[in-house]
């Protein structure tokens, strides 16, 4: 969990303090079920002019904690 973290911390500064939901979820990989995370981290970020907008990191990992995939999405 550490070392996603800072993962997530050194390619989104923002999400530096927020902490994660976790989703574990079992995924067929190669014809077995296999064990997937899910981290979600979610933040308004404030824009100019008074606006802000929701942020958000999900990262996948697998059951070792090997990052998989990240997304990013702002809305």
């Amino acid at each position: 969990m550490k070392r996603i973290r800072e993962t997530v911390r050194r390619e989104f500064p923002e999400m530096g303090e927020v902490e994660p939901s976790v989703e574990w979820r079992a995924a067929q990989v190669g014809g077995q079920e296999v064990a997937r995370y899910r981290l979600a981290f979610c933040k308004r970020v404030e824009l100019e002019g008074g606006h802000s907008m929701s942020q958000r990191v999900q990262v996948t990992t697998d059951g070792q904690g090997k990052i998989l995939k990240i997304v990013s999405s702002r809305g």
